[in-house]
């Protein structure tokens, strides 16, 4: 394994899931605990953050960064939005109707 490949799985495996949070992916994405534990390391990996977002889908996450809390980092991924507390995994939300297609700018 390559030091870069080593410091990706590192990064990866920093996080917590907390049990709120791993109840509510397993719930809200239909998946057994170990397939929910590695999409949330590639929600947090390659998930796009909620700054690099322009427009309808913006503003949304702003109106929920600014509802449920203050926390550290909102990652969007595969439809849905990932929020994490430092490296802690906190919940996950469906994004709403019409914003599945939005792109992150620069990343698309």
């Amino acid at each position: 394994m390559s030091d870069n490949a080593a410091l990706e799985a590192e990064a990866v495996e920093a996080f917590q899931l907390s049990n709120h949070g791993m109840k509510r992916v397993r719930q809200r994405l239909g998946i057994p605990k170990k397939a929910a534990e590695r999409e949330v390391g590639r929600a947090l990996e390659v998930g796009a953050s909620r700054t690099s977002f322009s427009g309808r889908m913006r503003r949304t996450l702003d109106a929920m960064f600014h509802k449920f809390g203050h926390y550290g980092d909102y990652r969007v991924y595969r439809g849905h939005v990932f929020v994490f507390k430092g490296d802690q995994f906190v919940t996950v939300f469906p994004l709403t109707n019409g914003l599945h297609n939005s792109k992150a700018g620069g990343r698309g």
